[in-house]
């Protein structure tokens, strides 16, 4: 398994920080990297993390791209009014959220019985 790397909290990636002089200095965090890798016990925690918000994001843009391509085959031959085209392009943008939402649920609902079967 490889490490992963988490943006430093202290100078927040630039690898800089100023000591109490104002004195611009290589952040000893990091050392200057700008970030810091994960090691032991929470490199799996980390990973979950990275991929629950990689597959997030792409359930957001899947739900809008499908809500989007539905709308254009419906709409493509009607004629509507400023009113309702901004609404049915702003509804998109729930449409990805409620995609993003059915991805947690189901995700939560895998982890639990995954932690279920692990205790039995």
């Amino acid at each position: 398994m490889r490490e992963l790397r988490i943006l430093c909290e202290k100078c927040g990636g630039s690898g800089w920080v100023r000591d109490t002089n104002g004195v611009l200095d290589v952040c000893d965090n990091c050392w200057g990297l700008g970030y810091v890798e994960t090691a032991g016990e929470t490199r799996q925690e980390n990973q979950l993390r990275a991929t629950m918000s990689r597959n997030s994001i792409i359930s957001i843009l899947a739900g809008m791209g499908i809500y989007y391509a539905i709308v254009f085959f419906i709409t493509r031959n009607l004629r509507l009014n400023f009113l309702y085209t901004f609404l049915l392009i702003f509804f998109g943008y729930y449409a990805g959220i409620l995609a993003n939402s059915i991805y947690l649920h189901f995700h939560e609902r895998h982890l639990r019985s995954e932690k279920h079967s692990r205790s039995s």
